[in-house]
C-alpha cells in the first residue's frame, strides 16, 4: 500500500551492547527509528543518536509501559500509518519486519504480534513462565495466541489511536492485548526466529511472571468490575449470611455463642461488602471515562 510511513518504536535500558546493530539492521526496512533510553546509565542514547535515531531520554529508569506510550505518542507526531515495536537487546531479526507489517498493508490485520519459536534456545524456565502468562492472557481477553509475551509487534495507525497503554511495567505487552481484543481489534500472529543471549531482564523470571499476572488481573478487573469482583462478593455476602444464620439457630437451640461461626460470618460479610463498594466505585468510575472521552 502506497503512502505508509513506518516507524520503528524501540524500549532501552542499557543496551549499548546491542543497539547499533539493531539500528542499522532496522533502518533499511522503516522510515524512522525512535528510542526511548529507559533511564540507562552507559551510552545507549549517543549510540543511538550517532546513527541517526531520535531519541526519547528519561532520567529513571520508568518501566517498558511508560517507554512504549512515549515512543507511540513520537510515532504519531512523526506522521506513522505504521509502527514497530523491537526490543534493544539483538533478541528479534529486523529483517522480518517486512513480514510482521504485511497483513496490515494489506488491510488484514490492526495489530500483528511476532510468536517467537520457544522451543528453539529459549531457557527452560522462560518457556515456563511464557506459557503461563500466555496462556493467562488468553483466558482474559479471548485471544488464541503462542505467546503474548512477544515485544516485536506490529500495529496500524487506527490500533494506535485505540490503545490505551495503561501499564508501566513489564505487564504493558498483555495488557495492549487484552484492550485490543475488547475494542474490536483484528490481532494476527505469525511465527518469528529470536536469539537468546545473556538474560538482562530488569526483573528475575519469578517476579516478572508474577507481575504479568497481576497486570492481567487488574486489567480485566478494571475493565468489568461487576463481573470480577462484584460477581465475588455476592458469593461472599450470601457465604456470611449463612454462616450468621447457623450462628443464630445455634444460639437459639442450646444458647452457645460460637466464635468461629461469628468471626467466618463478619469476616466474610466484610469482605464481600468491601469487593462489593470497589466494583460499584471501578463501575461508575468506567462510566465517567466513557462519558468523558465521547463528550
Amino acid at each position: 500500500m502506497e503512502g505508509q510511513r513506518i516507524v520503528a518504536c524501540i524500549p532501552c535500558y542499557n543496551e549499548e551492547a546491542h543497539i547499533a546493530s539493531v539500528i542499522v539492521k532496522t533502518l533499511p526496512h522503516v522510515d524512522r527509528v525512535v528510542v526511548c533510553d529507559d533511564g540507562s546509565k552507559d551510552l545507549t542514547a549517543r549510540i543511538a543518536e550517532k546513527l541517526g535515531a531520535e531519541v526519547i531520554r528519561h532520567d529513571s529508569n520508568l518501566g517498558k509501559g511508560v517507554a512504549l506510550s512515549d515512543l507511540f505518542r513520537a510515532a504519531k507526531n512523526l506522521g506513522a500509518s505504521i509502527v514497530v515495536t523491537l526490543d534493544g537487546d539483538g533478541q528479534h531479526d529486523p529483517d522480518e519486519i517486512p513480514r510482521l507489517v504485511a497483513p496490515i498493508e494489506a488491510g488484514k490485520a490492526d495489530l500483528v504480534s511476532g510468536a517467537r519459536e520457544i522451543g528453539d534456545g529459549m531457557p527452560g524456565h522462560r518457556k515456563a513462565g511464557n506459557a503461563l502468562l500466555t496462556g493467562a492472557t488468553n483466558a482474559a481477553s479471548g485471544a488464541k495466541l503462542a505467546d503474548s509475551q512477544s515485544g516485536f509487534r506490529a500495529y496500524s495507525r487506527k490500533a494506535i489511536d485505540a490503545i490505551r497503554v495503561a501499564e508501566h511495567g513489564i505487564g504493558v505487552d498483555s495488557q495492549i492485548i487484552v484492550d485490543a481484543f475488547a475494542k474490536g481489534l483484528r490481532v494476527e500472529e505469525i511465527p518469528v526466529g529470536v536469539a537468546y543471549g545473556e538474560d538482562t531482564s530488569t526483573y528475575g523470571a519469578g517476579r516478572q511472571g508474577v507481575y504479568v499476572l497481576l497486570t492481567i488481573i487488574r486489567t480485566v478487573t478494571e475493565r468489568s468490575p461487576l463481573l470480577y469482583l462484584g460477581v465475588p462478593s455476592l458469593f461472599l455476602l450470601v457465604a456470611g449470611a449463612l454462616f450468621g444464620a447457623d450462628l443464630l439457630a445455634l444460639y437459639s437451640n442450646s444458647h452457645f455463642f460460637s466464635v468461629p461461626l461469628a468471626l467466618a460470618s463478619i469476616g466474610l460479610i466484610f469482605v464481600g461488602l468491601v469487593l462489593a463498594v470497589g466494583a460499584m466505585l471501578l463501575y461508575a468510575m468506567n462510566n465517567l471515562a466513557v462519558r468523558l472521552r465521547h463528550g
